[in-house]
């Protein structure tokens, strides 16, 4: 996968909810066109639900199930790691790692 770019991308499938460690989360897996990866999965339990509202702010959606099917734009780290999820025409984009240090007196850690 490319690494330190921008990509056109659907989201095909949506979580919100507890996973398996009980953490509640939220990802979204995003279809390139041939090949998927997932963005998300931080742990909500301490962070308020500004960060879903953001997301759907982002995308143009007013409830998380409209965001299936939705295209958008994702910034590719350079690992590789799907970091900033954005609007698929407007200038609009969403940083879960910088939006959950802001959200958070000591800054959150985690994988974004």
């Amino acid at each position: 996968m490319e690494t330190n770019c921008v990509k056109n991308a659907v989201i095909r499938e949506t979580f919100l909810g507890i996973e398996d460690h009980g953490i509640m989360v939220f990802s979204l897996q995003m279809d390139y066109g041939g090949s998927r990866q997932g963005y998300g999965n931080f742990g909500l339990d301490t962070l308020p639900c500004k960060m879903i509202r953001r997301v759907l702010e982002t995308i143009g959606v007013d409830s998380w199930e409209e965001l299936v099917g939705r295209p958008c734009r994702v910034k590719i780290d350079d690992k590789g790691w799907a970091r900033i999820v954005g609007h698929f025409i407007e200038d609009k984009w969403f940083n879960i790692q910088t939006e959950a240090e802001e959200l958070t007196p000591t800054g959150a850690k985690g994988e974004a």
